[in-house]
Order: C-alpha cells, then sequence, then structure tokens
C-alpha cells in the first residue's frame, strides 16, 4: 500500500470518528429516529448484532494489518461459509485459498468473520476485543438511508472469540 493510499484511508477513518462523535450528525441504527429522522438504513440484516451498553469500555482495538476484507470473488464462496456460523477458524492454507496471505511469522491464528456496511467506499472497518468478544463495526459517511450490505473478513486472532458483535454507522 502506498504512501498516499495509507494517508488517505488514515484520513477517513479520522473523519468518521470525528463526524460519529457528534451526536446531532450520527444516523443511529439502533433508534433511526435519533439524530436524523432518515435513519441509517432501509433494511435491517439478520447479521447485525450491535453491542448492549453493558459490554464495557476495555475494548482493545485491532491494527488494520490483522484484518483483511476479501475480494468480490472470494466473498461470495466466504458468505456461503457464514451462513450458519458467525465465525469460522481458518487453516492458513484456507486463509489463502481466500485471497489472503498470512504472514507465517505470526503467532496469530486466522478466523473468518461476519460483517456488515452501510457505504463501503466512504467508509471503514473497526475491530476490537475484550476478553472472548469481537467487535466489528463499519463506520461510513452518506446522505441518505441505505440497505445493510453483508461481508465478511479474515481477522488475526490469539484465540477463538465466543461472542462476536457486528454493528453499523454512519454520518453525514
Amino acid at each position: 500500500m502506498s504512501y498516499h493510499t495509507k494517508y488517505v484511508k488514515s484520513f477517513l477513518i479520522a473523519t468518521v470518528l470525528l463526524l460519529a462523535s457528534c451526536k446531532k450528525t450520527v444516523k443511529s441504527v439502533e433508534n433511526p429516529n435519533e439524530g436524523d429522522e432518515r435513519g441509517a438504513y432501509t433494511t435491517k440484516d439478520s447479521w447485525y448484532s450491535p453491542a448492549p451498553p453493558s459490554s464495557g469500555q476495555n475494548h482493545q482495538p485491532i491494527g488494520n494489518n490483522h484484518f483483511h476484507a476479501l475480494d468480490s470473488l472470494h466473498t461470495l464462496k466466504a458468505l456461503s461459509m457464514l451462513e450458519s456460523k458467525t465465525i469460522i477458524p481458518l487453516s492458513r492454507k484456507e486463509a489463502a485459498d481466500l485471497g489472503v496471505v498470512i504472514n507465517p511469522k505470526t503467532s496469530l491464528n486466522p478466523y473468518l468473520v461476519r460483517a456488515l456496511y452501510l457505504n463501503k467506499g466512504t467508509g471503514a472497518y473497526f475491530l476490537s476485543t475484550s476478553v472472548d468478544t469481537l467487535f466489528v463495526s463499519h463506520g461510513s459517511l452518506g446522505k441518505h438511508a441505505v440497505p445493510m450490505t453483508r461481508d465478511c473478513l479474515i481477522v488475526e486472532l490469539p484465540k477463538e472469540p465466543h461472542v462476536l458483535y457486528v454493528d453499523v454507522m454512519m454520518a453525514e
């Protein structure tokens, strides 16, 4: 990834986080009437599972180099794999078969996990862990409600999480 691409991605992430922190402009997915009567989505996907408020604040962020989006060809295969499971442990070969090469020097294990987004091109994924829980959130920019779209990620973790929360947010 070039320096320019990294800079643009960092700028976009910072912008989404800044806008998301402004309660007036964020369209809450859980309560579409909060902050904006239009809401952030037109259809709610069954994979949507936001973390409860009691999930705590002790989340450890997962760096961008430890989770990987799949290309469109591999995404179709991975989505079918995730129909009945939220998290699937993968071997390094299985990750490579899905287009993701895991650094052989890492002690982390690859997991295929569910994800959702609203506007993929104007946003970014934010992942964190807490004890045995994985939080997958996608924040994006947009001016009108859109349907939730299923996606999947390969995440490198020290151990398999037992709980997965999948969330989306949109800011104007």
